[in-house]
């Protein structure tokens, strides 16, 4: 019974550390969906009631004369009595026949008879410690009641709680009770982070892990990608909602276009850093996982803006799935050289308005072209104009003018290292590389549909 109390207490521990850590998180990065506070509500209801049954069961007379004609074979109320008033008074029960004060010689009385009768299997109810504080309490409150009827209502609501949450756990979160320890095991056989030899392995291996999460956001609390997730208030970017969409992509579950489009563009921005797969209490090789399935999303061919930027970088150092990486940048190159106008296309060139780029330091610039001159960009090519389009300080003088779109075409944005030596050496104060961040987005909103 103390063992049965202290796991019970544990597990609500457990609990309230699990809601305290999901209403304080801040900023919002242990996303909470329905099924986990249903989750942590089952399992506290059935401790909890399960201890309240308990308590009941201690402090019910109707148990305890049951008891006592059973196993004690005493049916004279005159020779029940002592065992009576001990069990009332060190033992909970909540009796109809003796009250406060107890008399000392029947309570040492009884306390041979039990002695005799009942300890022999019967722990003291003294042990249960969170049920014996609590039978204080609900003993007096059933036996007025009717003890025999909410025994039987405690009884069959903990078994309904029991079998419901077993009904359950297959088809929610719940079953990471059965899928991490498989999951586990699979890494002691496969290893952790073996890119193992039999694809069909590898795949009940992605699938396993799947099942496996516990959504606990673990993995959310150190992303690397956190900043972008702030930036964008893309949940996709988080690795714990990225798990919980694939778990419904995975079984072919309908899910609609703009959450697949938010969901590859968190695949894309991943930086496959791995700290989501170190921290993973369910063992599950998050990293493998997502480099998979950026590049199955990527395969239907919608087109990911991401690949523009600097996300490119550290997926191309794995140097996986080198084919299909490029095949999906030839298209997003495509609808690049066909959403904007190079220089080299112009016929005419008009002033216009000055642009707006989240600064107007661009106008201060009088074509010293030092920022040229030092960016490591444009000393890598021998030909920086045919690599590049343009190069930076032609950006600046096309927005000078008015023309932002040439701008915005031009592989020279999409190329900076974003070192800001061109904004530290230049004389006047211009902001190069927080204008060709702000040219960068711009560009990427029209790609996608909206206006720069």
């Amino acid at each position: 019974m103390t063992l049965r109390n202290l796991f019970g207490v544990m597990v609500l521990v457990g609990l309230g550390i699990a809601i305290y850590r999901r209403l304080t998180d801040k900023p919002q990065r242990v996303k909470s969906y329905v099924s986990d506070w249903l989750a942590i509500a089952i399992v506290g209801a059935i401790i909890l009631s399960g201890m309240v049954l308990d308590s009941s069961q201690i402090s019910s007379y109707s148990a305890f004369a049951e008891m006592a004609e059973d196993y004690g074979d005493i049916t004279d109320p005159e020779e029940l009595l002592p065992l009576e008033t001990y069990w009332a008074a060190e033992q909970g029960l909540v009796s109809p026949n003796v009250a406060k004060p107890y008399d000392p010689a029947l309570i040492e009385e009884g306390r041979e008879i039990a002695a005799d009768t009942c300890m022999e299997c019967h722990a003291p109810a003294q042990s249960a410690f969170v049920s014996y504080s609590l039978a204080k309490v609900v003993g007096p409150a059933a036996h007025g009641l009717g003890e025999e009827g909410v025994a039987n209502a405690l009884y069959y609501l903990h078994i309904i709680l029991c079998f419901g949450l077993l009904a359950w756990l297959p088809f929610s979160k719940m079953f990471h009770v059965i899928a991490t320890p498989v999951s586990l095991l699979i890494n002691g056989v496969m290893g952790f982070k073996e890119p193992g030899k039999d694809q069909a392995n590898v795949v009940n291996r992605r699938m396993i892990g799947l099942s496996a999460c516990t959504h606990c956001g673990s993995c959310s609390e150190l992303c690397s990608s956190l900043m972008f997730y702030e930036s964008f208030q893309n949940d996709f970017i988080l690795p714990s909602e990225k798990v919980q969409i694939l778990k419904k992509v995975a079984a072919g579950q309908k899910v609609d276009d703009q959450t697949m489009a938010n969901l590859q563009k968190g695949l894309y921005i991943c930086t496959s850093c791995d700290r989501c797969s170190e921290i993973c209490p369910s063992g599950i090789n998050l990293r493998e996982l997502f480099i998979s399935s950026r590049y199955q999303l990527l395969n239907r061919g919608i087109p990911e803006t991401s690949m523009l930027s600097h996300f490119s970088f550290p997926l191309s150092l794995t140097k996986n799935f080198i084919d299909d990486h490029k095949i999906a940048l030839k298209k997003l190159e495509k609808i690049f050289k066909d959403s904007f106008t190079r220089l080299k296309d112009l016929t005419s060139i008009t002033i216009g308005d000055p642009v707006q780029v989240g600064t107007d330091s661009y106008q201060s610039c009088y074509a010293c072209q030092r920022c040229s001159n030092i960016c490591p960009v444009v000393r890598l090519y021998d030909d920086p104009v045919k690599e590049l389009d343009m190069l930076p300080h032609q950006i600046i003088f096309s927005l000078g003018i008015g023309n932002k779109d040439i701008a915005m075409g031009s592989q020279m944005i999409w190329s900076c290292s974003t070192c800001y030596l061109c904004q530290e050496h230049c004389p006047n104060k211009v902001e190069l590389t927080d204008i060709f961040y702000n040219l960068k987005n711009a560009a990427i909103r029209q790609m996608e549909g909206g206006r720069a």
